[in-house]
């Protein structure tokens, strides 16, 4: 399943989770008038990509997606539980692609945690992600002499 938003020229089509897959060749990305600008994009807290709980799109600019993290972080020497962690990622579309990351800690003592960003950028026409042959081929033209 896939998550779709839309405003003007701006598109955008992601995994259910909100994330784009890294180093593969996919039709899923942000557009902006027909040209795919981002490839790929995941969240990790602590290494480890989160749960989705839920995702809702009830306009079609924004999403929201409702994750927890299934491993413990480490808070000192210990770790917090699994799932105590709750992380929700708010994104909008409107002049370009913004994104609101929340996280709250349902643990008693405070969390020590790691929040990585990954992006690919591609740049590629939407032709040629659809796989359509390069339009660009040489072409031979033939000219007839009339007198």
């Amino acid at each position: 399943m896939s998550v779709s938003l839309k405003e003007d020229q701006l598109i955008l089509i992601t995994e259910d989770d909100g994330s784009l897959p890294l180093r593969a060749s996919s039709a899923l990305g942000f557009y902006y008038h027909d040209t795919q600008f981002l490839s790929g994009y995941k969240v990790r807290v602590n290494g480890t990509e989160p749960l989705l709980l839920s995702a809702n799109t009830e306009q079609n600019y924004v999403a929201t997606f409702q994750l927890m993290h299934s491993e413990g972080a480490t808070i000192g020497t210990a770790r917090h539980s699994a799932k105590t962690l709750s992380i929700r990622r708010t994104r909008f579309l409107a002049d370009g692609l913004r994104e609101r990351i929340g996280i709250l800690n349902a643990n008693p003592q405070p969390a020590h945690i790691t929040l990585e960003l990954e992006f690919e950028a591609s740049f590629r026409d939407m032709f040629s992600v659809r796989g359509y042959r390069d339009v660009s081929m040489p072409v031979a033209v033939a000219v007839e002499r009339r007198e």
